[in-house]
């Protein structure tokens, strides 16, 4: 693991409240990858309540039947409670030490899309903690509402009219919202853990908040720098549909989380294109000395695919993690 990183990085503050200008989101892209956001009616108060939750829930052992009522595995594999070493390697050969919960859109506003798409989608299971769920679902709806707030700068970066990301990311039906429980490691832990493996998402944009320093970002430059944990304020990743939309000339932002000696939650909403929808590059971004540097591909396949090759890739670590969940269990 490329252990290089910026102490002080410099990394672009929008103001959704204040009339952000797409010239910011271009050069934030084009210097750092990223960029953090306030206002839009994101509300601090709220993440914090969430991350209180989340300490109840991942406080509880494992066996506790709270926990193995939504395991992921009593819900088709779809979403719900993953334990520690059940995350898929980005890398191949690493392990990442990270515990998560996922959930997807509300039963209602799934039971409001299309047939076709509600079948695609199976539903969030919550643990019996009280206002759990009403609590992720206010910070779903707040992210959602500050992401529809992006989307006409980001169509402008595209080189479209202002509602085009609206019409390919209205659904909400492949958007996720996972809660990350990242455990303090020792400092000697061997070169083949990590907190998640460098990789990009997926989907269009991603809502990143940290209640603790970890998550690392890689610059278009190929620096990597830690991004600083700031109250209030929402670190946005470039995903892989706005690099395939843009021919690469907007890249989707590398990133990761080393081990850290400290305990660390992470909030993460992914943003994604709609079920079906197939993107390739925009023909604004292809010409004679940039031809076309990707296939049309759907959101749902590309999701497939990496995913597919991430269980591959920890799949292939199942004795090495077998040996540290039993060192686990001895503990």
């Amino acid at each position: 693991m490329n252990q290089v990183v910026s102490d002080h990085p410099s990394i672009p503050l929008i103001d959704l409240d204040a009339q952000p200008r797409v010239e910011q989101i271009r050069q934030a892209c084009l210097s750092a990858g990223c960029f953090n956001v306030k206002g839009g009616g994101l509300n601090d108060r709220v993440t914090r309540d969430l991350l209180e939750k989340m300490t109840g829930f991942f406080g509880l052992p494992d066996n506790h039947p709270i926990k193995q009522a939504v395991h992921r595995n009593q819900n088709s594999g779809a979403n719900g409670w993953s334990p520690m070493l059940e995350e898929p390697a980005y890398e191949a050969g690493t392990i990442a030490w990270v515990e998560s919960f996922d959930c997807v859109l509300s039963r209602e506003r799934l039971s409001r899309l299309p047939g076709e798409l509600q079948e695609k989608v199976v539903p969030s299971i919550w643990p019996e903690i009280s206002r759990f769920r009403d609590t992720v679902r206010i910070q779903w709806d707040l992210l959602i509402s500050a992401a529809h707030g992006l989307y006409p700068l980001v169509s402008c970066l595209l080189k479209q009219h202002p509602g085009f990301l609206a019409e390919h990311a209205s659904s909400q039906a492949l958007n996720t919202l996972r809660l990350l429980n990242y455990p303090s490691r020792p400092q000697s832990d061997d070169e083949r853990s990590r907190g998640i493996s460098a990789h990009t998402d997926f989907e269009c944009i991603t809502l990143i908040s940290q209640d603790a320093p970890g998550l690392e970002v890689q610059t278009p430059s190929g620096k990597w720098i830690q991004v600083p944990v700031e109250p209030g304020q929402w670190t946005v990743l470039l995903g892989d549909m706005v690099e395939r939309w843009s021919n690469g000339v907007y890249k989707a932002t590398p990133h990761r989380v080393p081990t850290t000696s400290w305990p660390r939650r992470s909030i993460v909403m992914f943003v994604a294109a709609d079920s079906g929808c197939s993107v390739e590059p925009l023909d604004e971004f292809v010409t004679a000395s940039n031809p076309a540097k990707f296939e049309r591909m759907t959101q749902d396949e590309l999701i497939r695919m990496a995913m597919a090759r991430a269980e591959s890739n920890r799949l292939q670590m199942a004795p090495e993690i077998q040996k540290l969940r039993s060192a686990i269990n001895r503990d």
